[in-house]
């Protein structure tokens, strides 16, 4: 990889900034998941585990839902066994979205709304940190060819992620600059002449 100029380490700086300005710490979890893929896999195994054990449990303690009725009774004295967990239907998903959301709110979620190719979309709730470990794991893909945090528009296709609040799914069609770099993720990597970039870096297998 070859080394990065001025502009290229101001601008993931500044990227990074703006992304914590939004209580997305993006460029941690970045170097968090480059740690985390030199693991052997007995390692990984446990890792992976404990932040399961860690999620449902947050879940089942702060998760109306989860503490209601035939969920409550599913889950009691059995919170980290995934077998026990009920399978969330659309309906259920449809008719109790307030329940689903975790208590106390977080600040900073985002709504938006799928497409509703079905004939009823469904709302989806993502707080910063969800939002940030995304991103994360989309760069972390790209930083394999070499294209870092932030990268210019030049180096890679950016489209909205977070495609308006309040359940619009509607994106502006001319964001202004900050916008673009605030709201936009990387979907591929490619060079201007439109084919992929290359840098000599290859994923690992």
């Amino acid at each position: 990889m070859r080394p990065r100029l001025p502009s290229e380490r101001f601008q993931e700086a500044l990227y990074g900034a703006i992304q914590l300005l939004r209580r997305r710490p993006l460029a941690r979890y970045i170097r968090q998941l480059e740690q985390w893929e030199r693991l052997d896999p007995d390692a990984f195994a446990r890792l992976r585990a404990a932040r399961l054990a860690r999620t449902l449990g947050y879940a089942k303690a702060h998760v109306p839902l989860y503490g209601q009725g035939a969920w409550r009774e599913a889950l009691h004295g059995r919170t980290l066994d995934r077998r026990a967990w009920p399978v969330l239907s659309r309906e259920t998903l449809q008719a109790r979205f307030a329940d689903l959301l975790a208590r106390p709110p977080i600040p900073g979620t985002a709504y938006r709304s799928t497409s509703g190719s079905t004939g009823q979309p469904l709302r989806v709730a993502t707080d910063p940190a969800g939002a940030a470990w995304a991103w994360a794991s989309d760069y972390r893909g790209l930083l394999w060819y070499g294209i870092r945090m932030g990268a210019a528009p030049s180096a890679c296709v950016l489209a909205p992620r977070t495609r308006g609040l309040s359940g619009s799914a509607t994106a502006m069609r001319s964001p202004p600059p900050i916008s673009r770099v605030r709201d936009s993720r990387p979907r591929s990597a490619t060079s201007r002449s439109g084919s992929r970039a290359t840098s000599g870096a290859t994923p690992p297998r």
